[in-house]
């Protein structure tokens, strides 16, 4: 597990608690991802073969967010990543559904000219 430390001077706690709380989310979202991908490995198809954990970034609106998550090759041979679909990311994607949401609305509230 790792811990986030950082000095924190008494006269700038205020100051410091947007930082911390940006790394404690990090923190969260990685082992959310963890669980994620361990319990998909214990129910994934009896033909499907771990081929290897791949290294990714995703921005979520919680902030950046690394994970190592497994990479499936099924009985045809296809590159399958389930943790990608459980979190509804296309291919080569590196933003979550929440974060393109928020893209359009932003796109929609302020007009081009």
């Amino acid at each position: 597990m790792t811990q986030i430390q950082e000095k924190v001077f008494i006269g700038a706690v205020e100051d410091s608690i947007p930082t911390l709380t940006v790394d404690l989310r990090q923190q969260v979202l990685q082992g959310v991802n963890q669980v994620m991908d361990d319990r998909i490995a214990r129910e994934v198809p009896a033909g499907w073969r771990n081929e290897e954990r791949e290294l990714s970034w995703v921005v979520s609106y919680l902030g950046v967010v690394r994970c190592k998550r497994r990479i499936y090759l099924d009985e045809r041979d296809r590159r399958v990543k389930p943790v990608d679909k459980l979190l509804d990311l296309l291919r080569y994607a590196r933003r979550s559904g929440r974060i393109q949401e928020m893209g359009v609305v932003l796109y929609r509230w302020d007009p081009y000219r």
